[in-house]
């Protein structure tokens, strides 16, 4: 009796992840990983190789779910940064199985490192297996293609519209603004980096994705008497009352009424609680003049506030800063 082919799925998951979210700025989804070992067999063998500590408890799950195991390798340090040596636990498990598990005809290899290319050369060449390097392109090394006889899968996801991150972010500047005596420029940047609805977002993005809400007059920024530039939603604009409906603005300053986040906010609020009011300065100077040049749009002196169409006039592109600087 013939034995079916039989599949094994290598992941090295923190090389994966972090391609996918920097490329297409979504979650890993476990299940679409092993979709594509599903193509060339029976999927006897499925494991993912990262420091799990690094990584949200809810992408374990995901794996898990899907029915990959997590393989945790602790990092080691060394020198001034950590060393993953989830590569190496990855070599040893895969030469395992060449001694071990006879019936394997296939190895789908995640990852886009060189340092795989001997043993992908070693399996073809030597055991006479099938190899298929799979990760998102761009980030996958040309000649560990090669030395898997070209066999590619890429990993592709559909992008974040524009607009459902346009949408997602006055949500979210919602939530934090009902769960905060203020907001300012740099804390919503911050905040924008920790959240699970922005994943991939690095800081600098996220600064010019806040600098472009308050061109757009998504926000509107006022300056307080104690020198904050605080920020807030502008909820007059077409877009967010479109999106948020009747919902009622948070209590103005000094007002003693402010509601408790709703069960959906946790998120926001879990950002915040740990901070009082003047863990702000970690996220904004407490001057004007300190602020960074994102956060240095023309005051509008008549109306007392950051005008939009003055800052979208004056300065059309966030970064060329304030030219008097």
């Amino acid at each position: 009796m013939d034995h079916p082919p039989e599949t094994a799925l290598f992941i090295d998951f923190e090389n994966i992840r972090y391609s996918v979210l920097n490329t297409y700025h979504r979650e890993l989804c476990g299940s679409m990983l092993m979709e594509i070992g599903r193509r060339y067999g029976l999927v006897t063998l499925a494991r993912a190789y990262a420091d799990f500590e690094e990584h949200p408890q809810r992408v374990q799950r995901d794996l898990q779910v899907s029915g990959i195991t997590a393989v945790n390798v602790s990092s080691l340090q060394g020198g001034d940064r950590p060393k993953s040596g989830a590569d190496t636990e990855m070599l040893m498990d895969m030469f395992e199985a060449l001694l071990d598990r006879p019936h394997l005809q296939t190895y789908v290899l995640m990852t886009g490192d060189r340092r795989f290319i001997r043993m992908v050369t070693m399996i073809r060449n030597r055991y006479g297996k099938s190899v298929v390097i799979a990760g998102v392109r761009g980030s996958v090394s040309n000649d560990l293609i090669e030395a898997a006889g070209g066999h590619f899968e890429p990993l592709e996801f559909e992008p974040v519209a524009e607009e459902e991150r346009r949408d997602a972010f006055i949500r979210f500047v919602d939530r934090l603004e009902r769960s905060k005596p203020f907001i300012t420029f740099k804390y919503v940047a911050a905040a924008m980096t920790t959240s699970t609805e922005f994943p991939g977002l690095a800081e600098d993005e996220a600064r010019e994705f806040v600098a472009q809400a308050i061109q757009d007059g998504i926000l509107v920024k006022h300056q307080r008497p104690d020198g904050y530039r605080v920020l807030h939603l502008n909820r007059a604009c077409l877009e967010v009352n479109e999106l948020l409906g009747k919902r009622k603005a948070p209590p103005e300053e000094g007002s003693l009424a402010r509601p408790a986040p709703p069960a959906e906010e946790a998120e926001a609020a879990e950002f915040t609680d740990d901070r009082d009011e003047d863990s702000e300065e970690e996220y904004d100077d407490a001057y004007p003049e300190d602020d960074e040049e994102y956060d240095d749009l023309p005051y509008d002196e008549e109306q007392g506030a950051y005008s939009d169409a003055a800052a979208a006039a004056e300065y059309p592109d966030p970064d060329e800063g304030d030219p008097r600087r």
